[in-house]
Protein backbone atom coordinates (compact mmCIF):
# COMPACT_ATOMS: atom_id res chain seq x y z
CA UNK A 1 0.00 0.00 0.00
CA UNK A 2 1.21 3.53 -0.80
CA UNK A 3 1.56 5.80 2.26
CA UNK A 4 -0.90 8.71 2.34
CA UNK A 5 1.83 11.36 2.28
CA UNK A 6 3.26 9.89 -0.94
CA UNK A 7 -0.21 9.71 -2.46
CA UNK A 8 -0.77 13.43 -1.80
CA UNK A 9 2.65 14.32 -3.22
CA UNK A 10 2.02 12.26 -6.37
CA UNK A 11 -1.36 13.90 -6.88
CA UNK A 12 0.15 17.40 -6.61
CA UNK A 13 2.93 16.62 -9.07
CA UNK A 14 0.62 15.02 -11.62
CA UNK A 15 -1.94 17.81 -11.30
CA UNK A 16 0.68 20.27 -12.57
CA UNK A 17 1.02 18.22 -15.75
CA UNK A 18 -2.73 18.01 -16.30
CA UNK A 19 -3.12 14.41 -15.12
CA UNK A 20 -4.93 12.93 -12.14
CA UNK A 21 -4.27 9.76 -10.18
CA UNK A 22 -6.82 7.52 -8.50
CA UNK A 23 -5.70 4.83 -6.04
CA UNK A 24 -7.57 1.57 -6.33
CA UNK A 25 -9.09 -0.05 -3.28
CA UNK A 26 -6.60 -2.84 -2.53
CA UNK A 27 -9.53 -5.16 -1.68
CA UNK A 28 -11.13 -4.50 -5.07
CA UNK A 29 -14.57 -4.20 -3.50
CA UNK A 30 -16.98 -3.62 -6.33
CA UNK A 31 -20.62 -4.45 -5.63
CA UNK A 32 -20.39 -7.92 -7.28
CA UNK A 33 -17.24 -8.89 -5.39
CA UNK A 34 -18.74 -7.60 -2.14
CA UNK A 35 -21.87 -9.69 -2.73
CA UNK A 36 -19.94 -12.88 -3.42
CA UNK A 37 -17.86 -12.46 -0.26
CA UNK A 38 -21.02 -11.68 1.73
CA UNK A 39 -22.90 -14.66 0.27
CA UNK A 40 -20.07 -16.97 1.31
CA UNK A 41 -19.99 -15.48 4.80
CA UNK A 42 -23.76 -15.76 5.23
CA UNK A 43 -24.13 -19.10 3.48
CA UNK A 44 -26.65 -17.70 0.99
CA UNK A 45 -28.27 -20.37 -1.17
CA UNK A 46 -31.31 -18.46 -2.48
CA UNK A 47 -31.45 -14.96 -3.98
CA UNK A 48 -34.81 -13.22 -4.49
CA UNK A 49 -34.27 -10.86 -7.44
CA UNK A 50 -37.13 -8.33 -7.19
CA UNK A 51 -37.23 -6.01 -10.18
CA UNK A 52 -35.23 -8.31 -12.44
CA UNK A 53 -35.63 -6.36 -15.72
CA UNK A 54 -33.81 -8.43 -18.38
CA UNK A 55 -32.04 -10.67 -15.85
CA UNK A 56 -28.90 -8.58 -15.53
CA UNK A 57 -28.54 -9.19 -11.79
CA UNK A 58 -28.94 -12.94 -12.04
CA UNK A 59 -26.49 -13.10 -14.95
CA UNK A 60 -24.01 -11.01 -12.95
CA UNK A 61 -24.22 -13.37 -9.98
CA UNK A 62 -23.68 -16.38 -12.22
CA UNK A 63 -20.70 -14.67 -13.86
CA UNK A 64 -19.11 -14.09 -10.46
CA UNK A 65 -19.56 -17.69 -9.39
CA UNK A 66 -22.81 -17.86 -7.42
CA UNK A 67 -24.41 -21.25 -8.09
CA UNK A 68 -27.36 -21.24 -5.69
CA UNK A 69 -31.03 -20.64 -6.45
CA UNK A 70 -32.22 -17.40 -8.04
CA UNK A 71 -35.89 -16.42 -8.05
CA UNK A 72 -36.60 -13.38 -10.25
CA UNK A 73 -39.68 -11.16 -10.31
CA UNK A 74 -40.38 -8.91 -13.32
CA UNK A 75 -43.89 -7.61 -14.13
CA UNK A 76 -43.30 -5.79 -17.47
CA UNK A 77 -44.35 -8.26 -20.18
CA UNK A 78 -41.63 -7.40 -22.73
CA UNK A 79 -38.95 -7.44 -20.03
CA UNK A 80 -40.13 -10.83 -18.79
CA UNK A 81 -39.66 -12.32 -22.26
CA UNK A 82 -36.01 -11.25 -22.28
CA UNK A 83 -35.60 -12.47 -18.70
CA UNK A 84 -36.89 -15.86 -19.82
CA UNK A 85 -34.21 -15.96 -22.52
CA UNK A 86 -31.50 -14.95 -20.02
CA UNK A 87 -32.26 -17.82 -17.66
CA UNK A 88 -32.78 -20.44 -20.36
CA UNK A 89 -30.87 -23.63 -19.59
CA UNK A 90 -30.38 -22.70 -15.93
CA UNK A 91 -32.53 -25.12 -13.90
CA UNK A 92 -32.04 -23.29 -10.60
CA UNK A 93 -33.02 -19.86 -11.88
CA UNK A 94 -36.78 -19.37 -11.63
CA UNK A 95 -38.92 -16.39 -12.66
CA UNK A 96 -42.38 -14.94 -12.07
CA UNK A 97 -44.09 -12.31 -14.22
CA UNK A 98 -45.43 -10.44 -11.18
CA UNK A 99 -44.48 -7.52 -8.95
CA UNK A 100 -44.07 -7.63 -5.19
CA UNK A 101 -45.77 -5.13 -2.90
CA UNK A 102 -47.51 -4.57 0.41
CA UNK A 103 -50.65 -6.54 -0.50
CA UNK A 104 -51.93 -8.99 -3.10
CA UNK A 105 -53.89 -7.58 -6.03
CA UNK A 106 -53.38 -5.72 -9.30
CA UNK A 107 -51.92 -2.28 -10.02
CA UNK A 108 -51.16 -0.07 -13.03
CA UNK A 109 -47.43 0.13 -13.72
CA UNK A 110 -45.92 3.13 -15.52
CA UNK A 111 -43.71 1.66 -18.25
CA UNK A 112 -40.90 4.13 -18.91
CA UNK A 113 -39.01 4.84 -22.13
CA UNK A 114 -36.11 3.01 -20.49
CA UNK A 115 -38.02 0.02 -19.15
CA UNK A 116 -35.51 -0.41 -16.32
CA UNK A 117 -37.01 2.81 -14.89
CA UNK A 118 -40.63 1.61 -14.90
CA UNK A 119 -42.40 2.28 -11.61
CA UNK A 120 -45.71 2.26 -9.80
CA UNK A 121 -44.87 5.85 -8.81
CA UNK A 122 -45.21 8.88 -11.07
CA UNK A 123 -41.98 10.41 -12.42
CA UNK A 124 -40.73 13.48 -10.60
CA UNK A 125 -42.14 16.80 -11.78
CA UNK A 126 -38.51 17.79 -12.37
CA UNK A 127 -37.18 14.66 -14.10
CA UNK A 128 -33.44 14.17 -14.20
CA UNK A 129 -33.61 12.22 -17.45
CA UNK A 130 -35.93 11.86 -20.44
CA UNK A 131 -35.65 8.09 -20.04
CA UNK A 132 -38.22 8.38 -17.22
CA UNK A 133 -40.97 9.43 -19.63
CA UNK A 134 -44.00 7.13 -19.33
CA UNK A 135 -44.73 5.51 -22.69
CA UNK A 136 -47.49 3.10 -21.62
CA UNK A 137 -49.24 1.61 -18.62
CA UNK A 138 -49.63 -2.08 -17.88
CA UNK A 139 -52.02 -3.72 -15.44
CA UNK A 140 -49.85 -6.16 -13.49
CA UNK A 141 -50.32 -8.74 -10.77
CA UNK A 142 -48.91 -7.92 -7.34
CA UNK A 143 -48.15 -10.38 -4.55
CA UNK A 144 -46.57 -9.98 -1.14
CA UNK A 145 -43.26 -11.63 -0.36
CA UNK A 146 -44.98 -13.29 2.60
CA UNK A 147 -47.39 -15.04 0.21
CA UNK A 148 -44.61 -16.12 -2.18
CA UNK A 149 -41.80 -17.05 0.17
CA UNK A 150 -42.51 -20.73 0.78
CA UNK A 151 -42.87 -21.33 -2.96
CA UNK A 152 -39.54 -19.60 -3.58
CA UNK A 153 -37.59 -21.73 -1.09
CA UNK A 154 -39.40 -25.02 -1.71
CA UNK A 155 -37.00 -27.97 -1.57
CA UNK A 156 -34.24 -26.05 0.24
CA UNK A 157 -33.28 -27.30 3.68
CA UNK A 158 -32.81 -24.42 6.14
CA UNK A 159 -32.65 -21.82 3.33
CA UNK A 160 -30.33 -18.84 3.66
CA UNK A 161 -32.08 -16.13 1.66
CA UNK A 162 -30.83 -12.80 0.29
CA UNK A 163 -33.39 -10.26 -0.94
CA UNK A 164 -32.39 -7.88 -3.74
CA UNK A 165 -34.80 -5.02 -4.51
CA UNK A 166 -34.59 -2.67 -7.49
CA UNK A 167 -38.16 -1.46 -7.91
CA UNK A 168 -37.80 2.26 -8.70
CA UNK A 169 -39.13 3.75 -5.48
CA UNK A 170 -41.26 0.74 -4.49
CA UNK A 171 -38.78 -1.10 -2.21
CA UNK A 172 -40.54 0.13 0.92
CA UNK A 173 -43.78 -1.48 -0.27
CA UNK A 174 -41.97 -4.77 -0.88
CA UNK A 175 -40.65 -4.66 2.69
CA UNK A 176 -44.13 -3.88 4.04
CA UNK A 177 -45.40 -7.05 2.43
CA UNK A 178 -42.68 -9.14 4.08
CA UNK A 179 -43.43 -8.84 7.79
CA UNK A 180 -43.23 -12.61 8.43
CA UNK A 181 -40.38 -13.11 5.96
CA UNK A 182 -37.89 -10.48 7.09
CA UNK A 183 -36.70 -12.41 10.19
CA UNK A 184 -35.82 -15.29 7.85
CA UNK A 185 -33.58 -13.21 5.59
CA UNK A 186 -29.80 -13.43 5.90
CA UNK A 187 -29.35 -10.11 4.11
CA UNK A 188 -30.74 -7.72 1.56
CA UNK A 189 -29.92 -5.11 -1.07
CA UNK A 190 -32.02 -2.04 -1.79
CA UNK A 191 -31.77 0.81 -4.28
CA UNK A 192 -32.26 4.11 -2.45
CA UNK A 193 -32.74 7.63 -3.77
CA UNK A 194 -30.50 10.62 -3.04
CA UNK A 195 -32.18 12.78 -5.70
CA UNK A 196 -35.81 11.67 -6.18
CA UNK A 197 -36.66 10.26 -9.60
CA UNK A 198 -40.31 9.71 -8.63
CA UNK A 199 -42.93 11.51 -6.61
CA UNK A 200 -43.23 10.28 -3.02
CA UNK A 201 -39.94 8.38 -2.91
CA UNK A 202 -38.42 7.63 0.47
CA UNK A 203 -35.28 9.64 1.22
CA UNK A 204 -32.13 7.51 1.26
CA UNK A 205 -31.26 8.27 4.88
CA UNK A 206 -34.77 7.40 6.01
CA UNK A 207 -34.74 4.21 3.94
CA UNK A 208 -31.43 3.05 5.43
CA UNK A 209 -32.61 3.92 8.94
CA UNK A 210 -35.80 1.87 8.46
CA UNK A 211 -33.87 -1.17 7.24
CA UNK A 212 -31.48 -0.94 10.17
CA UNK A 213 -34.48 -0.71 12.48
CA UNK A 214 -35.71 -4.03 11.07
CA UNK A 215 -32.61 -5.81 12.33
CA UNK A 216 -30.06 -5.35 9.55
CA UNK A 217 -26.64 -3.72 9.58
CA UNK A 218 -24.98 -1.91 6.71
CA UNK A 219 -22.15 -3.73 4.92
CA UNK A 220 -21.74 -1.69 1.73
CA UNK A 221 -22.86 1.40 -0.21
CA UNK A 222 -22.39 1.66 -3.99
CA UNK A 223 -23.41 4.58 -6.26
CA UNK A 224 -25.73 3.55 -9.09
CA UNK A 225 -26.19 6.74 -11.09
CA UNK A 226 -24.87 10.30 -11.24
CA UNK A 227 -26.28 13.61 -12.45
CA UNK A 228 -23.07 15.42 -13.28
CA UNK A 229 -21.15 15.29 -9.99
CA UNK A 230 -24.23 14.52 -7.88
CA UNK A 231 -25.11 11.01 -6.80
CA UNK A 232 -28.70 10.17 -7.80
CA UNK A 233 -29.13 6.62 -6.49
CA UNK A 234 -27.27 4.17 -4.30
CA UNK A 235 -27.32 0.42 -3.82
CA UNK A 236 -27.11 -0.38 -0.11
CA UNK A 237 -26.25 -3.89 1.10
CA UNK A 238 -27.16 -5.08 4.57
CA UNK A 239 -26.80 -8.28 6.59
CA UNK A 240 -28.81 -9.61 9.51
CA UNK A 241 -27.34 -7.97 12.60
CA UNK A 242 -25.43 -10.32 14.89
CA UNK A 243 -26.91 -11.10 18.28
Amino acid sequence: MVPKVLRRLARRLLRRTGYAVVWRNPRGYSLPSHLIVLFERLGVDCVLDVGAHFGEYGSLLRHYGYRGRIVSFEPVAANFERLTDARAGDPDWHAYDIALGSEDGELDLNVARDTALSSFLEPSSRPLTAALAVESRERVRVRTLDSMFEECVAGLRDPRVFLKMDTQGWDREVVRGAGRTLPRLAGLQSEVSVLPLYEGMTDYLEAIHELQGLGFELTGIYPVAYDGFRVVELDVVLARAAG
